[in-house]
């Protein structure tokens, strides 16, 4: 603080940041505070925040009948000012109302207070030249009655001016409340920043009511960024740039002449104000420039300079029939929802990363995938398995299974790829491949014995073959998107496929999705005993559609 308009005291209250040993996910390998054990020490001043809400939690518990301005009086005038700060030199002294506020959260206190003060603290912010008075509500929620003492603590000499109350003692019946005046008397002060706080004792616990007041030199001292700094943007990405000149005492400093220039990589300023507001805040509009990586704009004001650091990236983009089959590498008729998809582009991905859970999650190193059907009012995040620089394997959502094609478009964070048109067929059929030692494309599949089927173990003719494969359509007992496929009962494809080697039909026992997988397809077939030997083609078809010929050693 002081907060930006008002130049209230801001926070109000603090709790802690670091050091929590706290319940987190045990779900998600892939996402943040992972951990197998259910609980973690995590840092980061965000979990602040949640444990106050918590704090709040239990005193509204206690207290049902409190409003937000009543709950927020329950957290904030019973905080401990017992908070310690440091100089430059790194000695310790008692942190300043403008870093904590009325101090750090104690949940003890909260809940048992019985006395509530509106509003939780007292800003009279920046003084000029009429000395200003503020309102407080106090109100008695016990069940006896209660006599209050308020008494002014000033924490910083005033010679000029001080913190008066319209009433030091109050008595108050179990539900009642009353109004008291606290009013800066004297003269204007001379410029400084003015602390301290209004005890309020009497109820079940003591109350702090922390107060601020400022009075301006008018002379730059800091600047502060307030907006565009740490930016990531797309090549010439619009940013916008915000700072605020304060003098020693944190009020605004007005008409303070800014410049804005680039001082790293080709970004350009568009417009930008020609001095600070009355709120002391300068500002520029800008573009981040084509040339990627490290970017850096500066502002002057006052004879201060503040960067603002940021990172030039390139858009994601998807090539020309860059969405594939992900087992065939081709598009065929279309592409099959439930099945898997390979996204082929450019800056798809800033990390290369492969799913680390059973089921397939929605974002993976920042990267999502969204598929979108407007005339249908139809919008399912895809489910990814892999991510890189220029290739995403993503499940097309089974949602858009009887559909003709679906809307495509690749994002990370807030950046996203030219939407992508890709067709869709219920049926499109292909094994899986892969590259065997010499070199060869080989489909991927299993023998009787669960062994990778290679030139080296072949599989016998009048033997069952287990063929992976993509695209063999709707299923029973179909599970949800990304999700594993159960075991009991089987997947079984509606429509039965049909498997040729070298020409000759391999009687199929079983067609559907492989239990334990995410939208894999499998197929048990026995080769028939006329199949020419060595490596041979293996097609298969479903609903009238064939698959692209891989190869199968036979022995």
């Amino acid at each position: 603080g002081p907060s930006i308009g008002e130049s209230a005291i801001k926070p109000e209250v603090v709790a802690v940041g670091t050091d929590l040993y706290l319940a987190t996910q045990r779900y998600d390998p892939n996402g943040e505070l992972y951990d197998r054990a259910g609980y973690a020490v995590a840092q980061g001043t965000s979990f602040a925040a949640p444990a106050v809400a918590g704090i709040a939690a239990l005193a509204k518990r206690r207290n049902p009948g409190f409003n937000a301005a009543q709950m927020k009086s329950a957290v904030v005038n019973t905080a401990n000012d017992e908070v310690y700060d440091f100089d430059a030199d790194g000695r310790p002294f008692k942190a300043r109302v403008t870093a904590v506020g009325a101090g750090k959260v104690d949940a003890a206190r909260a809940v048992r207070s019985n006395v509530t003060v509106e509003p939780a603290t007292l800003s009279f912010g920046v003084v000029r030249d009429t000395l200003p008075a503020r309102l407080l509500a106090l109100r008695n929620h016990g069940s006896g009655s209660l006599t209050l003492r308020l008494t002014v603590a000033a924490r910083d000499p005033d010679r000029n001016a001080r913190v008066v109350l319209s009433n030091e003692s109050v008595t108050l019946a179990p539900g009642q409340s009353t109004q008291i005046t606290a009013r800066l008397e004297g003269t204007r002060p001379q410029p400084g920043s003015y602390e301290g706080v209004v005890r309020v004792e009497g109820g079940a616990v003591p109350l702090r009511i922390p107060f601020l007041y400022l009075v301006g030199d008018g002379a730059p001292f800091s600047i502060l960024p307030l907006r565009g700094f740490d930016y990531v943007r797309d090549q010439n990405g619009a940013l916008t740039m915000t700072f605020k000149v304060l003098d020693r005492y944190g009020v605004p400093v007005a008409d303070v002449p800014i410049r804005f220039r680039a001082t790293v990589g080709d970004g350009v300023i568009d417009t930008a104000t020609p001095a600070t507001d009355q709120l002391g805040i300068g500002e520029a509009k800008g573009f981040a420039g084509e040339q990627l990586g490290d970017s850096e704009f500066l502002a002057e004001a006052g004879g201060l300079t503040v960067e603002f650091v940021g990172r030039v990236r390139q858009k994601p983009s998807i090539k020309t029939n860059g969405v594939v089959n992900a087992a065939s590498g081709q598009v065929g008729e279309g592409l099959a929802p439930g099945s898997y998809a390979s996204i082929y582009g450019r800056a798809l991905s800033e990390a290369l990363l492969a799913v680390r859970t059973p089921y397939l999650p929605l974002s993976l190193a920042g990267v999502s995938v969204s598929f979108d059907l407007p005339s249908k009012r139809l919008s399912v995040p895809g489910r990814l398995h892999f991510v890189s620089e220029d290739q995403i394997n993503v499940q097309i959502p089974w949602e858009f299974q009887g559909q003709s094609s679906v809307l495509l478009k690749v994002s990370i964070d807030d950046s996203s790829s030219a939407v992508y048109t890709v067709p869709l067929l219920d049926y499109s059929p292909a094994a899986f491949e892969f590259t065997d030692v010499s070199g060869r494309r080989l489909a991927a599949a299993l023998d009787e014995n669960y062994r990778l089927i290679t030139a080296e173990n072949a599989v016998a003719r009048g033997r069952v073959v287990q063929i992976f494969c993509n695209g063999l359509g709707p299923v029973e007992n179909q599970p949800a998107s990304g999700e594993l496929t159960p075991a009991e009962p089987l997947s079984q494809a509606r429509v039965q496929p049909t498997v040729t080697i070298a020409g000759r039909e391999a009687r199929v026992s079983f067609a559907g999705l492989a239990p334990g997988n995410v939208g894999l397809y499998q197929i048990n077939a026995i080769v028939d005993v006329d199949t020419p030997v060595g490596i041979q083609p293996v097609v298969i078809t479903v609903n009238g559609v064939a698959s692209k010929a891989a190869m199968l050693p036979i022995k």
